[in-house]
């Protein structure tokens, strides 16, 4: 969906709605004008966010941290679509499905590291087993499925952010 800038304050507007503002067809006395650019350079959309595959091998905080000096956070997945769309990502940059970080971690339960519902999981086989007690971060294209995997944290794989859309 579009992103609009309505009376200063950032909107993404349905279809229909859409339509009639960019035909000149909306009633309101609102100012308004189209946001051509919904992600800024380097990242890619889907849905209403922004995601960006960076290849440098951080650990799990490490990359958090870097994610958050971009305004983002180690990207977390809410449908299997989503998913799919950062395996292409990975895929598009590296040329294999490289094992990667993205923001699952556990203290106890499974948690985003950007406050979101843990409302969807890809764990492939026997996934999450806490191996020796020390896997407690998310990395995804793991094994022969390309599912997710519990990991030590302290070890050092490329990347995922995500962040809201411009809007």
């Amino acid at each position: 969906m579009p992103c609009f800038f309505i009376e200063g304050k950032a909107e993404v507007l349905p279809a229909e709605k859409t339509e009639r503002l960019e035909a000149g067809g909306s009633r309101s006395t609102h100012r308004v004008k189209r946001d051509v650019e919904r992600c800024y350079s380097g990242w890619e959309s889907h849905g209403s966010r922004c995601f960006r595959f960076f290849n440098y091998p951080h650990t799990w905080a490490e990359a958090e941290h870097f994610c958050l000096q971009s305004g983002a956070n180690l990207a977390s997945v809410h449908s299997l679509d989503e998913y799919k769309f950062m395996q292409d990502l990975v895929l598009a940059r590296t040329g294999e499905y490289t094992r990667t970080w993205i923001g699952g971690s556990d203290n106890n339960v499974w948690m985003w590291s950007d406050g979101s519902r843990f409302d969807f999981q890809g764990w492939g086989w026997g996934e999450p087993n806490n191996h020796q007690g020390r896997e407690s971060c998310v990395e995804i294209n793991y094994g022969g499925d390309k599912r997710w995997n519990d990991w030590a944290c302290e070890d050092q794989f490329p990347f995922v952010c995500v962040k809201k859309l411009n809007c």
